[in-house]
């Protein structure tokens, strides 16, 4: 016969078994995010960084994640030296177990390097240059964006797509800059056009005048920039004040909306390359130039 105290025992463990368990802690884990938080491309890094901070938030109230995330924010700064320190302070922390990097070329391939060595896996967010993830193959480095081989692979069709054939090439001479030189003179040349000339700049100078001096003299069809967005803007106000009679390819988000605003065609598709309509006086894309001025959008770094 079962004793009443065997009863007791059976019936409390049937109970406790009823009742729901507690729902166990989850690991937390750490996922760093270094991009350019400060700086002239500060835009890019904040907007990147708002992103992965929404991705944890997102991850961290699904109920099947297996882990609670916790983003952990560097600044880059945009520049090779900083990178290469806060990627030494990510993967020096044991707790980190991967990091989400850099939307700038010249600071991703600084950094590469130190990932590596330090067994810190890591995504590209932003930068395009390829030798990024093709030069050494680290297994620790990938992206999730194109390169800048695709970027000037379809730069360079559309634009000799619309009957241009004649360019000057102005870069600046960081890895970034080399690289777009390199992958836009390669598909023009594909694609028929000629590179009338190319000019390098430093990234901290700030008189342009000779480069756009020596490209107004080969009267190339249109001036293409590659490189750093500081230095794009630069060149860009100096090429106005010069009156450059050259077209540019870096087109300012206010001349977009500009042109928009008058026509619902795009404008550079639908104009003819030998009698381009130019800009309104009033409009802040306007110019005294004989021959109107054409802006093109700066690419991803």
């Amino acid at each position: 016969m079962i004793s009443k105290t065997s009863l007791f025992a059976i019936a409390l463990t049937a109970v406790l078994a009823a009742l729901p368990l507690p729902v166990a802690a989850k690991d937390k884990v750490k996922v760093a995010f270094i991009g350019p938080l400060t700086g002239g491309t500060a835009a890019n890094g904040l907007g990147g960084r708002n992103s992965a901070d929404l991705a944890v938030k997102l991850r961290n109230a699904d109920p099947k994640a297996k882990y609670e995330y916790e983003l952990v924010v560097l600044d880059d700064e945009c520049k090779p030296n900083i990178a290469v320190q806060v990627a030494t302070k990510a993967g020096a922390d044991r707790s980190i177990i991967a990091s989400v990097s850099h939307y700038c070329s010249v600071a991703a391939i600084a950094a590469v390097e130190t990932y590596n060595r330090l067994g810190l896996p890591m995504v590209v967010w932003g930068a395009v240059l390829p030798d990024i993830t093709y030069r050494n193959k680290f297994p620790e480095v990938h992206r999730v964006n194109g390169t800048m081989i695709n970027q000037n692979e379809v730069a360079a069709k559309f634009m000799t797509g619309l009957g241009f054939k004649t360019w000057v090439v102005i870069h600046d001479t960081t890895d970034y800059g080399k690289g777009h030189n390199e992958y836009f003179s390669k598909y023009v040349k594909a694609n028929g056009g000629q590179i009338l000339g190319t000019f390098g700049v430093t990234a901290d100078q700030q008189d342009f005048t000779a480069e756009l001096t020596q490209a107004k003299a080969l009267n190339p069809e249109v001036i293409y920039f590659g490189g750093l967005t500081p230095i794009g803007i630069r060149d860009w106000g100096r090429s106005r004040k010069a009156r450059s009679a050259s077209s540019k390819v870096g087109r300012s988000r206010s001349c977009r909306a500009a042109n928009s605003s008058r026509s619902s065609t795009t404008r550079p598709v639908t104009r003819s390359r030998r009698k381009p309509t130019a800009p309104s006086p009033s409009s802040p894309c306007s110019s005294s130039s004989t021959r109107s001025k054409r802006w093109g959008r700066t690419a991803r770094r």
